[in-house]
């Protein structure tokens, strides 16, 4: 990491800390008030499948992820969901047997290396670049490109 990183990320700390007890008093009050309840839980234990605490939890993670992410990310988060969607399915072609098993890691490889080349020469993705009426999304306010800057 250089300084500049390094120094973004000790002034980032507070902020760090304090979304960690956040998430930590979230998933508290989510599990309270959402969580199988204690007495059906301490009379149906060896009965409880984990699928609903599954849900339960995987739910609580998407609630709290996606607005944070949004916050980050911006309007970039859209186009980083289409690229982690893409991965995605190129991961699942190892589960399709035969020569996709092999193929998979080389495609995988080959759209990550062609997204950050593409990302490289264009420099980045633009909204105003896929259709004028979106090029509104490119603004500071939706970016976060303004603190950026001025940090760097």
């Amino acid at each position: 990491m250089s300084d500049n990183q390094w120094n973004t990320f000790r002034s980032n700390i507070p902020i760090l800390f304090s979304l960690i007890l956040l998430w930590v008093a979230t998933s508290f009050l989510y599990r309270r008030v959402f969580g199988p309840s204690a007495s059906a839980s301490a009379s149906t234990s060896a009965s409880l499948s984990p699928a609903p605490r599954t849900t339960a939890r995987t739910s609580f993670i998407l609630a709290f992820a996606f607005p944070l992410l949004l916050v980050l990310h911006g309007s970039s988060l859209p186009k980083m969901l289409v690229i982690l969607f893409a991965n995605f399915h190129v991961s699942r072609m190892a589960g399709w047997g035969g020569r996709w098993t092999q193929a998979a890691p080389v495609v995988g490889w080959g759209f990550n290396l062609a997204v950050l080349f593409a990302n490289e020469i264009y420099g980045g993705y633009r909204w105003g670049s896929l259709a004028q009426s979106l090029g509104w999304l490119v603004s500071d306010c939706w970016t976060g490109e303004k603190e950026l800057r001025g940090r760097y």
